[in-house]
């Protein structure tokens, strides 16, 4: 029964000390000798230990007063779902700290905001053209299935079926790269403003610590006066 009990203990430890509860540790050695359930059923004796073992319960002195509380020991399948869970946490951090790394490398590689926006529209520009290539190969594509769906015969057949599997397949790769440019437009986006917030912290820095030797320098001079 997973409910809450209220259970009386017999041990020495077990008084009402200057108004304080008992603590913990004087209490771990105590005999459970009665447990009531959330039904108000009550239990006795060996029955009272079990049937308070895989429960929630509170325990209370002959006073009254609660000396100790335990929660319901998590079941198997809680375990193995905190188990999965932390697996899960620890598997998102890896994927964090990689990520963090890659965008330190590509920090790394740019010199100046001019690159890395030039890196951008380049990979655009590529994947403009592959785009546009797929385009006139369509074209050209759906006029020879035009061409072959007037026809007649197994052999007209077959080569219209050849030619829809070629057209889905470039379909598909246009689909694809227009959701890659996307993408890069994302990430450049994103390396662009850690690039700015790079150079903001740097300059910053640099004015702290010029600002520190113009100080110094005044004090020194002072010093000599």
């Amino acid at each position: 029964m997973s409910m809450k009990k209220s259970l009386m203990m017999t041990a020495p430890a077990l008084a009402l000390l200057a108004g304080m509860l008992v603590p913990q540790h004087l209490v771990a050695g105590a005999r459970i000798t009665k447990c009531q359930d959330a039904d108000g059923k009550w239990h006795y004796g060996d029955a009272a230990a079990q049937e308070c073992e895989d429960s929630k319960w509170t325990a209370l002195n002959a006073r009254g007063v609660v000396v100790d509380e335990k929660d319901v020991p998590p079941t198997a399948a809680e375990l193995h779902a905190r188990k999965m869970a932390a697996a899960e946490e620890r598997r998102e951090q890896a994927r964090k700290a990689k990520e963090e790394a890659e965008w330190q490398r590509m920090l790394s590689v740019y010199d100046k905001e001019e690159f890395i926006i030039f890196a951008r529209d380049t990979r655009l520009e590529n994947l403009n053209a592959m785009i546009q290539v797929n385009h006139d190969l369509l074209k050209r594509l759906r006029e020879n299935l035009e061409a072959y769906q007037l026809r007649s015969g197994k052999k007209a057949e077959a080569e219209v079926i050849k030619l829809q599997e070629r057209i889905a397949g470039f379909e598909r790769d246009n689909v694809e790269k227009t959701a890659e440019k996307g993408r890069v437009v994302a990430t450049y986006n994103e390396l662009l403003r850690r690039f700015r917030e790079a150079k903001k912290q740097i300059a910053a820095k640099e004015a702290a610590q010029e600002t520190a030797q113009e100080a110094t320098q005044e004090a020194t001079q002072e010093a000599a006066q």
